[in-house]
Parts: C-alpha cells; structure tokens; sequence
C-alpha cells in the first residue's frame, strides 16, 4: 500500500557481468498513465575461490538504493446536457419565441431558447473533478403583454463521482427539485379588439357676414324678378 516493490531474489550459478533492465508493466488500468522509464541494473558474480560466488549490484539512476515509478491517473471528464420543455396555451409556438438560464450559484452559466416543439436544451456542462453541483432553470420575462409568464424555478442537484473502474467522472447521480422536471407553462391572451370608430356627422356651416349679405339679396332679386314679372302681365291684361 506504501508503493514499495520487492523483487525475489536471484540465484547466480557462475561469474560474470549481467545487465538487467528494471521497467514498470503496463498494467492497462483507464486512467492511468504509466511511467515507461527504463533503469539500468548490472550484477558482477565473482568467484570467491572457496566455491562461492560474490555479486555486488550497481544501479547509476538509484537515490537511497532504489528508484521511483511515477504514473498518474487522470479520470476522463463527463458531462450533463441539462434540458427543459415550453408549453404556450392560447396559440400556436413559434422557434425562439421565449429565452430560458442556467444558473449555478446566482450566476447564469447559459442562456437557451426554445424550439419550435417546445424543447429547450442548453450547451453541455463538462466536469473535471468529482463533486457536488447545484442548478436553477428559469424563463427569463419578456415584455409581451398578451403572454403571461411562467415564473416557476426549477432546480437539478448533480453529484459527480470518480469511477476508478472506468478511469473516468460519472454523473448519472442526479435529480430534479420539488419543482420536478422543468416544464414551463405560458399563456396567450388575444388582445381585446378596439372599439369601431363613429361615423361622421355632416357638417351644418351657418351663413354668415358676406354669404348671408349674399343670401338676402339673392333673395330679395328673385322677388323683384317676380314682381316685374306680374306688373308685364297685369299690363298686357289691361292694354
């Protein structure tokens, strides 16, 4: 558990010189990047001349009588495609009608818009390390005055793991708030239509200063032409 590898031990059975390389196996495990170098070892057997053998070891790149193997382990990253759905009552939806966050913390992490069909998906939160996550999903108000808005918060809990066995980060841990999944309802409200304009009313003009001048002596020449008038006749009679 402390990192520390013993080999067995090896039997020499004449003298001489042997080199050896000490390197680590990759084992293959995801995640981990293995450490390729290589250490020299040389082991020198001599004959003692009582019918043993003396070795003596070398190894140049040793500190303290061995060396280290540094492998790291990096999981792989993971990530969450948060979504949501926009129901409008009262008319048909229309692409991009109505605009929706993301928040994590206060802060809006990214905005979306719905489509058409009422989905509604934000761009992918990557993870690079295990850890608890937090999120709100809420329609931004517009300022349309026939639709009235949903102002529900939904919110999604996420907790993201290390899975050594993959070598990468899991967040299938996760679940919607009391709110439950984020489904946003908005209502139209058709405009009440305006009241039909008053038909117009002719316009009586007065006759006044010179146009009632005018009328009274148009008036009073037409009596004057009648009055000619009887006098001719009355004179043509009496002739």
């Amino acid at each position: 558990a402390d990192g520390t590898v013993s080999f067995g031990g090896i039997t020499f059975t004449k003298p001489g010189t042997y080199n050896y390389v000490l390197s680590e196996v990759d084992g293959g495990k995801p995640g981990v990047d293995y450490d390729t170098t290589g250490y020299n070892v040389t082991a020198k057997a001599e004959d003692q001349g009582d019918g043993t053998l003396k070795v003596t070891w070398e190894m140049p790149q040793a500190i303290d009588g061995g060396v280290t193997f540094n492998n790291t382990y990096t999981a792989a990253n993971t990530g969450i495609t948060f979504e949501a759905a926009k129901v409008l009552d009262g008319r048909e939806l229309k692409d991009g009608e109505f605009t929706f966050e993301l928040r994590e913390n206060g802060k809006v992490i990214d905005t979306a818009t719905n489509d058409a069909d009422g989905t509604v998906a934000f761009e992918k939160v990557e993870y690079t390390e295990p850890g608890a996550h937090d999120y709100e999903i809420a329609e931004v108000k517009g300022d349309d005055s026939t639709i009235t808005y949903d102002d529900t918060v939904f919110t999604v809990h996420v907790n993201v793991v290390d899975n050594t066995q993959t070598g990468s980060l899991d967040a299938s841990d996760w679940s919607y708030g009391e709110n439950g999944a984020p489904v946003f309802h908005n209502t139209y409200t058709m405009p009440a239509e305006p009241p039909a304009p008053e038909e117009p009313k002719p316009e009586v003009i007065p006759a006044t200063g010179d146009a009632a001048a005018a009328t009274v002596m148009a008036t009073a020449g037409i009596g004057t032409a009648l009055a000619a008038a009887g006098y001719v006749t009355s004179k043509k009679r009496g002739e």
